[in-house]
């Protein structure tokens, strides 16, 4: 042995006996193995005691190879000496070895079975032989494994959808009532709209009203942040006969917030006002949009007036009367049919519903006679399925019109 490799191995650092247990592994020498089962009994780290086992393994089986090796040049030497002499050697031959003849069964008279001796090799554990094999049973089995994964699946994806749609109703319901409750309570608990001086340069999402008269009043809803370069863009959304200004503002609310675009939502309340001679509401509209836009640092180029029902007419009319002070107009469900002037910029999207005859028809009648004149007519459709009620689509076409002239005016 030698004496560096034995202090490693007696060494206390686990990596110095690491290094030496390897070097006694790699001299091949069997005079290590005591060292290291003794090492073994007392080796704390459990890697390195599974390692020292493993190299007494090693060791002993080297030292079987050199005995196997010294025997096989033993015998060969004495074979030699005995050719030499002429003497019979005192070695014995090795004996050969033994073939064990496979069992040959037999008949109840006690005689073979005729034609016993062909495939008679021994079977190997675990291996069938070809009468053993029922391939339709196992095929049966697998299709059975199949069918019940797919009906295990089948039953976790309807499970899933189950909680999914739970989820939706006790989580997203909720969230919709209450943001809805929670729109209604700003409108009623509004401040009153300060007028005097001008609007702050950062803006935290506020709620105002302002009174105008008996038959008029309006809401605005503030985005939050800093003004954007060019001043605020605004929609104006007007409501329809038997809705109030609730029913537009649960509509657009949520989209102006996300976009930063200041909501300004008027509430008429007198049948004078609604009704076909548009006059008085006209005037208020006036009114209201000057107060906007001195308190207000507005993006004129950014304008967009959103009107459902009768609220679409005293859109189009107004547009009609006052072609540049817009630069986009939505027009819902709208049964009005004066034209605007063929000289009006205002980018026009005109709506209705398909259960709608009447005034669906009259959609379709003005949407041909805009473009047939050459009037800005951006987008119409009726849509299929519904009646007359605020669609989606309107809402985002709305959007989408905001977007188009906030891009054009940078």
């Amino acid at each position: 042995m030698n004496a560096e490799i034995v202090a490693l191995i007696k060494s206390k650092d686990s990596e110095r006996r690491k290094q030496g247990i390897m070097q006694a592994g790699r001299s091949k020498d069997p005079a290590y193995i005591p060292l290291l089962a003794k090492l073994v009994q007392i080796e704390p780290d459990l890697a390195l005691r599974a390692f020292e086992e493993k190299t007494i393994a090693y060791l002993e089986h080297c030292a079987q190879v050199a005995q196997q090796a010294t025997s096989r040049v033993a015998v060969q030497a004495a074979g030699a000496q005995q050719g030499q002499t002429g003497h019979n050697s005192t070695l014995k031959p090795l004996p050969k070895k033994q073939i064990v003849q496979p069992i040959t069964p037999k008949s109840s008279t006690g005689q073979a079975k005729a034609g016993a001796t062909k495939n008679t090799q021994p079977r190997q554990r675990g291996q069938r032989t070809a009468p053993d094999l029922n391939l339709t049973k196992i095929m049966r089995e697998k299709e059975e494994r199949k069918a019940y994964r797919k009906r295990q699946n089948k039953l976790a994806l309807i499970g899933f959808t189950i909680v999914l749609l739970i989820a939706a109703f006790f989580i997203v319901f909720p969230r919709f009532v209450r943001s809805r409750s929670v729109l209604s309570g700003r409108m009623q608990l509004a401040d009153r709209l300060n007028l005097e001086g001008h609007a702050p340069s950062f803006l935290l999402g506020g709620t105002y009203r302002d009174e105008m008269s008996n038959y008029m009043s309006y809401t605005v809803f503030e985005p939050y942040g800093p003004t954007p370069p060019g001043g605020w863009p605004v929609v104006v959304a007007v409501h329809g006969w038997g809705q109030d200004a609730f029913d537009i503002a649960a509509a657009h609310y949520s989209w102006t917030q996300e976009d930063g675009v200041l909501l300004v939502v008027p509430q008429f309340v007198n049948e004078r006002v609604l009704s076909n001679d548009h006059e008085p509401a006209i005037n208020h509209m006036n009114v209201m949009l000057e107060t906007i836009e001195k308190y207000y640092d507005i993006n004129v180029n950014a304008y967009v007036i959103y009107g459902f029902s009768w609220g679409a007419s005293l859109t189009y009319d107004y547009t009609s009367r006052y072609p540049l002070m817009f630069g986009g107009a939505v027009c819902a469900n709208m049964y009005y049919t004066t034209l605007p002037p063929t000289v009006s910029e205002v980018k026009y999207a005109l709506f209705a519903g398909e259960d709608e005859d009447i005034i669906s028809e009259v959609v379709r009648q003005v949407a041909g006679a805009m473009e047939r004149r050459g009037t800005p007519l951006w987008y119409w459709e009726i849509t299929n399925n519904r009646g007359h009620e605020i669609a989606s689509i309107q809402v985002a076409k709305t959007r989408e019109l905001m977007r188009l002239l906030r891009a054009e005016a940078t």
